[in-house]
């Protein structure tokens, strides 16, 4: 026999009738397995954490609405815990725990941090999403033994803000990457709390960004020598003519 994955329908208003109240009742039902889609409905709120434990595709109606259609919105954090997740339309507020690997995050709205937790994270793929963090670590976040490789970082809008007595990027902790066709920004920070934009990446081809910081137009790229063995090119920056060695095609814009 042959089974059909099916599609379920999540709102937290049980006036609504939908399937299930939010993701986690979503999770611990048997009826849903993985290779299911889960439509969460417009308007809807879910102030808990959430956490995808089957590996379904997740899809909300986008971001950025007008005509008075508004977002669905997870206020609380998200544990992906499925090799094999994907999440399409959906907006986030809070932090965004990555325990497993080959998770897509496409087209989706994050007002936090993504965060490789629990060992190293492969095949994450982050496109076409519009990432506005302000937290006290940096907005796509591999830290030490907790980091991403062979992920695809491509045609986002990656933004970070200041935060007191912490050191940020718009991307850190990423290897064996690429990283394409975004806007990466630090729109501002303290003069002892730098990092540049891209810190603490190797092994990846960095190219077709626009990468900006707003404080110190020079802190770019922390890893562009020739030992971190990164392909950084066809870039505009907002860096001084001549700050960087290495690279190709680069675009100088200065202050």
């Amino acid at each position: 026999t042959t089974a059909s994955a099916k599609s379920w329908r999540i709102n937290n208003d049980t006036r609504k009738y939908a399937h299930f109240t939010d993701i986690n009742a979503a999770m611990a039902s048997e009826d849903v397995l993985a290779g299911d889609t889960l439509y969460l409905d417009p308007g809807s709120v879910y102030s808990k954490d959430q956490t995808i434990t089957k590996a379904v595709t997740i899809i909300g109606n986008g971001y950025f609405l007008q005509n008075g259609m508004v977002s669905a919105t997870i206020s609380g954090r998200v544990n992906v815990k499925a090799t094999g997740t994907k999440m399409m339309g959906v907006s986030m507020n809070g932090w965004v725990y990555i325990y497993a690997d080959n998770v897509s995050l496409e087209r989706c709205k994050i007002f936090s941090t993504i965060y490789s937790d629990n060992g190293v994270r492969y095949g994450l793929n982050v496109t076409q999403c519009y990432i506005n963090c302000s937290t006290s670590n940096s907005a796509i976040y591999g830290y030490s033994t907790d980091h991403f490789r062979n992920a695809t970082i491509k045609n986002n809008i990656i933004i970070h803000k200041y935060y007191n007595y912490q050191r940020y990027s718009a991307i850190e902790g990423v290897h064996d990457s690429e990283i394409s066709n975004n806007y990466l920004v630090v729109e501002s920070c303290r003069y002892d709390h730098i990092h540049d934009v891209i810190y603490n990446v190797t092994n990846s081809q960095i190219y077709n960004n626009i990468i900006r910081h707003g404080s110190y137009p020079d802190r770019i790229c922390a890893n562009t020598g020739s030992d971190s063995n990164n392909g950084f090119y066809n870039n505009v920056i907002s860096a001084a003519e001549g700050t960087y060695t290495n690279v190709s095609n680069i675009v100088y814009l200065g202050t």
